[in-house]
């Protein structure tokens, strides 16, 4: 019983641990990566 509590205790500490994870990773590039495609679209829309 009590192997199977820890083991799913584990299991959500991981699956936050992943998602905090990947969410301070789309918050440090995201910037980056919008910056960079609104300066493709505007050139394109520029040339047009």
């Amino acid at each position: 019983m009590t192997i199977a509590l820890l083991s799913i205790l584990i299991l959500c500490v991981f699956i936050c641990g992943v998602r905090c994870g990947i969410a301070l990773t789309e918050a440090m590039y995201r910037p980056l990566f919008n910056q960079r495609d609104i300066d493709y679209l505007e050139d394109i829309f520029d040339q047009k």
